[in-house]
């Protein structure tokens, strides 16, 4: 394989009903056969532990070296590796992303959960957040909702919870009610104890494997490209998890719909069981960086075969 060139683009587009500024790069390499690929790198402040500027730096030093044929990815930031890496597979091994099951969000304030809650239709799963919300009101919040929502639903604390607490919302429903509590404390000592499902999305990236596979009820592990790398990166994930019978879920950093199609096409190469994944976040954008549209119908998402840049929302460097 040999690059003739690479082409670089930044985004900067509002998201969320807060319209926070989602920040980012589309990276497309091009064969001298012409083929071409796409990759994104968007480091998501505070979770990635590169910030935009350094993974900036590391891009367009990679970028040059590729083009030079060197295609080592050792050593670079999880956001990088995973927008090369995706970038150069499709070169080699071109796809398109698969159609995935996909799990409705629920997230923000009390009212706009709720909210958003009413719409939910023929999802076959639903994450609510509730770690910021008071305890005492996101009880009845999700009470009121139950009736309304899909058999699997999957409460995410975002570590937020002391283990009271968690036991206390917990304790207010029936065991069976929820799918699985994804990081529901702030001390890791807390889930052994805890004696419901548990998914774990942070601790993956901050504890030491043998630690968190230990976990008698651990069910699932919440599985961010952006955050962890590329196919090769979670490999062994995948493997000790497929040994215990744990869920593989991807899920996206609200990347552009370009990068949640791009993790759909490692769940294709990786061979995940098609669960439930964490992709429905476009939802989220308003503005637009691509001519094609992810479709997102009765739970089931799809993508287009190709990208084309709308022209605006973005720079080209």
């Amino acid at each position: 394989m040999k690059l003739s060139c690479a082409a670089l683009y930044e985004y900067r587009r509002p998201f969320g009903s807060n319209r926070k500024i989602r920040k980012g790069m589309l990276v497309q390499l091009k064969e001298e056969n012409e083929r071409k690929s796409w990759g994104e790198i968007a480091p998501l402040d505070p979770f990635s532990p590169e910030s935009y500027a350094q993974a900036k730096e590391q891009l367009l030093e990679k970028l040059a070296r590729l083009i030079q044929g060197d295609f080592y990815l050792g050593g670079l930031f999880s956001s990088v590796h995973f927008g090369i890496e995706s970038a150069l597979t499709d070169l080699i091994c071109p796809s398109s992303p698969p159609p995935l099951s996909t799990q409705a969000l629920l997230s923000g304030s009390l009212e706009e959960i709720y909210s958003k809650g009413l719409k939910i239709r023929n999802y076959p799963a639903v994450k609510i957040k509730v770690g910021h919300l008071e305890v005492a009101k996101s009880i009845p919040l999700v009470k009121e909702l139950l009736p309304l929502l899909p058999k699997k639903i999957r409460i995410d604390a975002n570590q937020k919870w002391s283990y009271d607490q968690g036991m206390a919302f917990a304790n207010s429903f029936a065991p069976d009610t929820f799918d699985y509590f994804e990081e529901p404390f702030v001390s890791f000592k807390d889930y052994a104890s805890f004696p419901y499902p548990i998914a774990l999305d942070e601790t993956i990236r901050s504890a030491q494997i043998e630690t968190f596979f230990k976990l008698a009820t651990l069910k699932a592990l919440v599985i961010k490209p952006t955050l962890m790398g590329g196919c090769s990166r979670l490999i062994p994930f995948l493997r000790r998890a497929q040994k215990k019978g744990i869920a593989f879920i991807l899920s996206s950093s609200y990347e552009s719909e370009l990068g949640i199609g791009l993790i759909a096409k490692i769940g294709r190469r990786l061979q995940v069981a098609d669960l439930p994944m964490g992709l429905d976040t476009c939802s989220l954008f308003k503005e637009p960086l691509f001519k094609e549209r992810i479709i997102c119908r009765e739970g089931r998402i799809t993508f287009p075969k190709a990208w084309r840049l709308t022209g605006s929302s973005y720079h080209h460097l």
